[in-house]
């Protein structure tokens, strides 16, 4: 059975491209356009992995975590992605629902890049 991941960006390309390539891998793919969306989803239905953009209208990745933690779904990963450069012991000294966070990207990535941190991410 295909991985489902829930898409969350702001940026409509970045949705569209980025799902049309991930769902060529394979993956059952749902998007959502803001943080709020993604709650939404969230309690909705069942995924394996978030991959979820900081810099959101309505709700930032940021609050989406704070949301989620402590009480993370059981099972889903969560990636998160910026454009800043991240580093997850700082983020995690930052605030700490970000310890929640499985991965991190940095934008602009690959989609080779997202395919090798799902992978680790499901091993």
């Amino acid at each position: 059975m295909s991985k489902k991941i829930l898409l969350v960006d702001d940026e409509i390309e970045i949705v569209s491209i980025l799902s049309e390539l991930l769902e060529d891998l394979d993956y059952s793919v749902t998007t959502a356009l803001n943080g709020k969306e993604a709650l939404e989803k969230l309690e909705s239905d069942k995924f394996d992995i978030m991959i979820i953009d900081n810099n959101m209208p309505i709700l930032t990745g940021e609050e989406v975590l704070s949301e989620l933690y402590p009480t993370k779904p059981e099972g889903l990963k969560i990636i998160f992605a910026s454009g800043q450069t991240l580093n997850l012991i700082e983020l995690v000294e930052k605030a700490q629902y970000f310890t929640i966070v499985d991965g991190l990207l940095n934008k602009p990535y690959k989609i080779s890049q997202i395919e090798d941190l799902i992978d680790e991410l499901c091993d």
